[in-house]
Formats: structure tokens, sequence, C-alpha cells
């Protein structure tokens, strides 16, 4: 299935978890935050490559520093709720409902996670915030992932004047 069509299904139910939410012509924003854990490449960077707009831009999320060749999982949560790991000895962001998106770091230990493009707007996407996080598995840090910091993540669509 398509990452976008898989972000939609997944993000969507949590997104009936957390109530609230902001007017369709919200900005789209990015924002990183916390620190990560390291593994033997340093601290794994998630970034948002362009910004989440609605009406299917080329958004995608980055991941750098990971161990080359090396899997990982990108986290999505809908709620942000920093919590200490003892297993991975590093404070994790997401909450408990999440969706898991799997990539495979390449031979320089980066990966790109890119939704498919679209031809008209995810309605549904437009205004949801949600937190992503990501880890990339090596042998090297406590609990065998080096974590990335935390990102928010809000889809949106600029408002008609902008247009």
């Amino acid at each position: 299935m398509r990452f976008a069509r898989r972000l939609v299904l997944c993000l969507v139910p949590l997104a009936l978890l957390g109530a609230g939410g902001v007017p369709c012509n919200s900005l789209p924003q990015l924002a990183a935050f916390g620190s990560g854990s390291a593994g033997l490449h340093g601290v794994p960077l998630l970034a948002g490559n362009m910004l989440p707009d609605i009406a299917g831009s080329a958004f995608r999320f980055e991941v750098s520093g990971g161990f080359p060749n090396a899997p990982g999982v990108l986290v999505l949560s809908r709620q942000e709720a920093a919590t200490w790991s003892p297993t991975y000895q590093t404070t994790l962001y997401t909450s408990p409902w999440t969706v898991l998106v799997p990539f495979r770091c390449d031979s320089t230990g980066s990966a790109v996670i890119a939704p498919t493009p679209t031809t008209h707007p995810i309605a549904d996407l437009c205004g949801l915030d949600f937190v992503a996080h990501a880890v990339a598995f090596e042998f090297t840090p406590p609990g065998g992932g080096a974590w990335s910091q935390g990102l928010r993540v809000r889809f949106g669509a600029l408002p008609p004047a902008l247009r």
C-alpha cells in the first residue's frame, strides 16, 4: 500500500483519539524538539524536507546519521508524551498509540521516507498535528537502537489569499 494512503488510514483514526484541531487554513509546520540517543555514528537526525501541505507537495521525512544499511522505524503518534525508556536509556516522545513505518538506511546511514504525491488535497490531514520519532537499529547503543530527536508536524493548507 502506498505511503500516503497508509498515512491517511493510520493518522485519521489517531486524530479521533485526540480531540481538537486547527482550522483547515492553518499553515504547515515542522519543529524539531528534544534530543536523541547516540549510536556508533552519533545521534540520528529526523527532518522534514519541504512542508507537510495537504495539497500534494513532495513532503518527506529524512533520517541521517544512522548506521549504514541498518533497518529502522519511523514512529508517528497523534500526541506527544515524553517518557523515559529504561530499555533504550533515552526519552521517547511518542504516545503509546503509534503508527510504525519501516525504512532502511542506505550505505551512508541516511533514509528517505516519502509519501506518494497526490493530484488533489487530502482534506482528512488538514490541521492534523502529530509527533514523529525515528530509530535506526544497531548493536552499540542500549536496547539496540539509536533514536532521533522528536519532530512536531502539522499538515495544513495555505489560506486562499496566499494561493
